[in-house]
């Protein structure tokens, strides 16, 4: 998306789920944090992503948006910080448009959040979604949207994802942690995040959910056209797949 983005100028956007199931490091992240016969026997591939932060597992319960932006677009900002406040507040007014109690997580609860040093904090923070970062979504204090953020000089990609459903369990199993630590984060992140699922009393359409984020990002000056990959884009990301995005070799453990 980066890579295309020079021709036209101009912001995209691209929404995505995973099938089958695979595992995302977070870039700093080492594959040792991973259980890698516990992956092998569920046949799950793991893979490191650009952006920071700890694991997720991604399947078709988690919806993903990516959004890249021109240097000069005025919701590129200079604070890296301020820069997620957009996006957060558009899956805010997205989700509450469903009836979701959806709240923005301001810096001072990010922080707070981070300065936590109880065991159950402690332990949640080896998947992304145990942990707050400023301008992310909960609803009642469990998070539902998370967000990362890549940098390069020729734009930035915006990355948010939603949990439709969310399965704690089968993330924990997956990771290298004792029997009595998987347990325990397993609890950690049922308390820490929440599906969609949880709060709506009947089901809606990932259809539903992608028309009235983009209703909210046109709002804020983004103009959604529908477009194709070009023949020189599915080119470099077929090259970027067999180079740079295969799943790791991971060892027995």
């Amino acid at each position: 998306m980066v890579e295309g983005l020079a021709a036209p100028g101009r912001p995209a956007i691209r929404w995505c789920t995973t099938a089958p199931p695979a595992l995302y490091l977070g870039a700093s992240q080492k594959p040792v944090a991973v259980d890698a016969a516990a992956c092998r026997a569920a046949g799950i591939a793991v893979y490191k992503r650009a952006s920071g932060g700890t694991v997720v597992r991604a399947d078709e319960g988690l919806l993903g948006l990516d959004v890249v932006l021109p240097p000069g677009d005025p919701l590129w900002l200079g604070d890296l910080t301020q820069s997620y406040r957009w996006l957060g507040a558009a899956w805010t007014e997205a989700l509450r448009s469903f009836g979701v109690p959806a709240t923005l997580v301001s810096v001072q609860a990010a922080r707070a959040d981070a300065r936590d040093v109880s065991a159950e904090a402690r332990l949640a923070r080896a998947a992304c979604f145990g942990a707050l970062s400023p301008f992310e979504v909960t609803v009642q204090g469990r998070k539902v949207v998370g967000l990362a953020q890549v940098r390069r000089r020729t734009a930035a990609l915006f990355q948010a994802a939603v949990l439709l459903r969310w399965a704690p369990a089968q993330l924990s199993a997956l990771l290298a942690l004792p029997r009595h630590e998987r347990s325990g984060l397993t609890a950690a992140l049922h308390a820490r995040a929440v599906g969609l699922d949880e709060y709506l009393a009947r089901p809606v359409s990932r259809a539903a959910i992608i028309a009235a984020v983009e209703a909210t990002l046109s709002a804020r000056g983004l103009t959604l056209e529908d477009d194709a990959w070009t023949p020189a884009e599915q080119a470099f990301t077929a090259r970027l797949i067999a180079e740079r995005y295969q799943p790791l070799a991971l060892g027995s453990s």
